[in-house]
């Protein structure tokens, strides 16, 4: 679990604009560079690896439009026709 990304992803999925910001948005917070460009980059799979919230995560994706499934590496069953 990682409470400074979670909280920063969580300011971010409540005012998505907050993005174009995030490096002004993370003084004095202990977010590190590499979660910063995570972040910027919205990549999903690498914030995950830093322990982000699961739920976090799919508002985040929510927020900006991503299908996260494909992201995360998971792929809908196509085995039901």
């Amino acid at each position: 679990m990682n409470l400074e990304l979670d909280r920063l992803i969580r300011r971010i999925v409540r005012e998505p604009t907050l993005l174009d910001e995030v490096t002004l948005a993370t003084i004095g917070t202990r977010v590190s560079e590499p979660e910063i460009r995570m972040l910027l980059d919205k990549d999903l799979a690498g914030l995950r690896g830093r322990d982000a919230h699961p739920l976090l995560l799919m508002q985040f994706a929510g927020a900006f439009r991503i299908e996260p499934m494909p992201v995360l590496g998971r792929q809908p069953d196509q085995s039901q026709s």
